[in-house]
């Protein structure tokens, strides 16, 4: 074991905020106004091609102050936090992920060219003196609130990360404009151009591995009638107006233990015929209708609720009742 590890939490990788990474620019300040100062006499001489920060390509198993420099970079951006040794192993690699990720790269954790340019862009931005920053510095001015749009990546102003960003392993990798997000209920993350055309793609994408039929359950609901006293003293026969409810009616998981895509509506029927659809649900099934049994002759009468999850899955219950209103 290398002893390196990248900034996870729960097994996601946790991007900063760009709170986090302002103070971490600060504390580099110093350090970057020396090689800034350097760079500049040294430009009088050298062609301008030599000064980027990152000039090698790295990968797993790579060795050497290169890799002490990306370390020390990742630390920077708030994405790596194990060691600096100058070993590019899992935590260095994981980091370099969430790097790539994080700037709308490919997230194969091989820091090439693009990678490079990226970070080295980065540094550029880093070490230019300007009165703003040195504002910030001293506390005269209050930065102000980035203009950030609901799930988006970056500030479409600034171009700054809006906020701290989970990504998982499942991750699909945002393509060009493509700067909202969306989380599906399998905790992949989604991309589009809006939030909206995020949402419609996780969505899609639930219903598109959803196989699992949803689960009703209604014998509680005949229990409870049973042991009404109302009922009891009309020998277990339901009249009036009856509440139909399901007590349990819930989406079962995926193969894998997978979530579903969502519950989708409730048919309710009586003695086969549909006499109302419920799309609205709570926290243990659709919500409850009115049933007039004074519209049914008295005698036993069947009960049928069919759900439907988003996907089309779908599952049955019935329970048979005696109604009595003629007493």
């Amino acid at each position: 074991m290398e002893g390196e590890s990248s900034h996870l939490s729960g097994g996601l990788f946790v991007f900063p905020t760009q709170e986090f990474i302002n103070k971490k620019q600060k504390e580099k300040f110093m350090k970057f106004q020396k090689i800034f100062t350097s760079i500049f006499v040294l430009s009088l001489f050298l062609p301008v091609s030599v000064f980027g920060f990152f000039d090698m390509s790295l990968k797993y198993g790579s060795r050497g102050d290169a890799v002490i420099e990306l370390q020390d970079f990742l630390q920077d951006q708030g994405v790596y936090s194990g060691k600096i040794d100058g070993r590019f192993g899992l935590g260095t690699r994981k980091a370099v992920i969430a790097f790539q990720l994080a700037n709308k790269l490919s997230g194969d954790g091989y820091f090439g060219k693009a990678s490079r340019e990226k970070a080295n862009s980065i540094l550029t931005n880093t070490i230019q003196p300007s009165l703003t920053a040195e504002q910030e510095e001293t506390g005269t001015i209050t930065q102000t609130t980035k203009d950030c749009d609901t799930n988006a990546i970056y500030s479409t102003i600034t171009g700054k990360l809006c906020s701290s960003i989970n990504f998982t392993s499942n991750t699909i990798t945002p393509a060009e404009n493509k700067n909202f997000y969306a989380i599906a209920k399998d905790e992949t993350m989604w991309f589009g151009s809006s939030t909206e055309e995020a949402q419609k793609l996780a969505d899609a994408h639930m219903i598109s591995i959803d196989i699992t039929p949803p689960r009703i359950y209604l014998q509680k609901m005949a229990n409870s009638w049973q042991a009404n006293p109302t009922i009891a003293q009309n020998n277990g026969a339901v009249y009036g107006t009856m509440g139909i409810w399901v007590a349990n009616m819930f989406e079962d998981v995926q193969p894998g233990l997978k979530p579903g895509s969502g519950m989708g509506k409730a048919e309710y029927y009586i003695d086969e015929t549909l006499i109302q659809i419920v799309t609205a649900f709570g926290s243990a099934g659709p919500e409850k209708i009115s049933w007039d049994t004074t519209k049914y002759s008295d005698g036993e009468h069947k009960i049928t609720v069919k759900g439907y999850d988003k996907a089309g899955n779908a599952s049955t219950d019935s329970i048979s009742v005696i109604i009595k209103n003629n007493k």
